[in-house]
């Protein structure tokens, strides 16, 4: 069976992923845009293995917008099985996505991992809004591909336990969201 997590930064679904990877103990992609320069031998891949799962961030694609909702149509149309992870709290995941950046640099991932450096600068309210729009970007196309491609949806505050990394960013300032991102459903699959 080829499984499909289709999850925004910062929302739990690499937990969801390894759950499932842990039941079912298959070939797994990890995200499998991650590298962009392998988006179609990972397609091809993908198609051609019976079993495995893979996680899928849209806007990993550094495409035009069209190009992203095609490709993940095509990768959509592959699998057996989709399942959509959120997260209700969109402040904290704007935060954490936000240090998690700040921290990034293509030869060291560990940002994205729970051990990574401890960050103590403040955010600024100019880099909060721009993560916000990234992850809306991101939450726009999730939007669009679970209107077409129904699956269960989990939530990250209801489904799963609460483990923060034990490096959490405390953040001290009084930014807000504009809004927060809509949810999908609720395991209504």
């Amino acid at each position: 069976m080829k499984q499909l997590v289709i999850a925004n930064y910062r929302s739990g679904g690499f937990s969801l992923h390894d759950k499932l990877l842990k039941e079912r103990d298959c070939y797994t992609f990890k995200e499998i845009f991650f590298n962009p320069n392998d988006v179609s031998d990972n397609l091809n891949e993908f198609n051609n293995k019976e079993d495995c799962i893979a996680k899928l961030c849209p806007t990993q694609l550094k495409t035009n917008d069209r190009k992203i909702l095609t490709t993940c149509y095509e990768l959509c149309e592959m699998a057996d099985n989709i399942v959509y992870m959120q997260r209700q709290n969109t402040t904290e995941q704007v935060i954490s996505f936000t240090v998690a950046n700040l921290q990034f640099s293509q030869s060291n991932i560990t940002p994205w991992l729970s051990n990574r450096e401890p960050y103590d600068a403040q955010l600024t309210d100019e880099k909060l809004d721009k993560s916000f729009n990234q992850l809306n970007r991101n939450h726009l196309f999730i939007k669009e591909l679970y209107k077409r491609y129904k699956g269960k949806v989990y939530t990250l505050e209801k489904d799963f336990k609460y483990e923060p990394y034990p490096n959490k960013y405390a953040y001290k300032g009084n930014w807000k969201v504009p809004y927060d991102f809509e949810m999908l459903g609720d395991n209504d699959a």
